[in-house]
């Protein structure tokens, strides 16, 4: 790996070699998390098999859980780019197609994340996104759209993870029918792209974020 082959790493600057070893790292742990516990996974282990030095490690990351959620970070920001796109305007069926495809091609680093665990804070951002899509509903009371939210959110949540745990039996087409059928009264026709542009990455304006969703019963 990346430290026997030292020659290599001194012809590159330090941004490159970085690079390298986040990719590295990021891989290996993903790999090791399809074998094992998360919590099992050591320090120690990870950097013997992505094949660079504690120090490489340190000089990157703090920890192991800031390689998952840099993982996670990068699944975030397509998905968020996909709510501003204008191509979905009016047609929340291509929007879920291609969510799902999206699933899909991520199935195996998306899968680790389920078998170690570590899927709550993807999903508790997925859901914190979707939440200016969903419409105010018929209800006065103030707590009307919060629950229609909580409602949208939990069942965008386990229908994508069963789907993903399940194997992904039906295609992206059947998903899309589905789940267009499905969520079209609580998102509406024109819900995206949001705002009818992308917004400048980095920033979450128009985002508000709401509890994550209890675990365990609690």
């Amino acid at each position: 790996m990346l430290e026997k082959d030292p020659l290599r790493l001194q012809r590159m600057s330090n941004i490159e070699a970085n690079q390298i070893t986040r990719e590295a790292l990021r891989a290996t742990l993903m790999a090791l998390m399809e074998e094992k516990d998360f919590q099992s996974i050591t320090i120690s282990e990870l950097v013997a098999a992505a094949g660079v030095s504690r120090q490489a490690f340190y000089r990157n990351y703090k920890s192991k859980e800031a390689i998952v959620l840099e993982v996670e970070q990068s699944l975030l920001t397509t998905f968020r780019d996909s709510l501003h796109d204008p191509k979905y305007l009016n047609s929340l069926p291509l929007w879920f197609h291609d969510f799902f495809q999206f699933l899909a091609e991520n199935e195996k680093t998306l899968s680790a994340l389920f078998r170690s665990g570590q899927e709550d804070v993807l999903f508790e951002q997925l859901s914190s996104m979707m939440g200016n899509v969903v419409t105010e509903g018929t209800g006065t009371g103030a707590g009307d759209r919060h629950y229609r939210q909580l409602g949208v959110f939990g069942a965008f949540r386990y229908i994508a993870a069963d789907w993903l745990q399940s194997g992904m039996p039906e295609s992206p087409e059947d998903m899309a029918r589905v789940c267009a059928d499905f969520f079209q009264p609580f998102i509406g026709t024109d819900a995206l792209p949001l705002g009818g542009s992308r917004r400048p990455e980095g920033t979450d304006e128009g985002i508000r974020h709401y509890p994550a969703f209890p675990r365990n019963g609690r």
